[in-house]
């Protein structure tokens, strides 16, 4: 997931650089500056604090990135469509608790 995200950083960095560049990126994913230039630039770093995590997840969802699995359940939004139909039609009809 996470080199997902960091290519996806650098390829809207590509087409942000003459428009805001770093500023723009960080705007565009819900992070600082700061943050955008080390996700781009600095393959060691990924963020400790849970918010700016956060943040990048609910961005990578809206562009479609597959983040990560939720304990032992699967997220729908970044369960693969073939997988999530294929469970949708095979499904047994049971009770399922939420």
């Amino acid at each position: 997931m996470h080199e997902i995200i960091r290519a996806e950083l650098r390829a809207e960095y590509e087409e942000l650089v003459g428009r805001g560049g770093y500023r723009s990126l960080g705007v565009a994913w819900g992070v600082s500056t700061g943050v955008a230039w080390n996700l781009v630039n600095d393959d060691s770093y990924w963020p400790k604090d849970k918010k700016i995590r956060l943040a990048l997840e609910v961005a990578a969802r809206a562009r479609g990135i597959p983040v990560r699995r939720r304990g032992r359940k699967r997220d729908l939004w970044s369960m693969d469509p073939a997988v999530l139909l294929w469970r949708l039609l095979n499904r047994a009809d049971c009770k399922v608790s939420w």
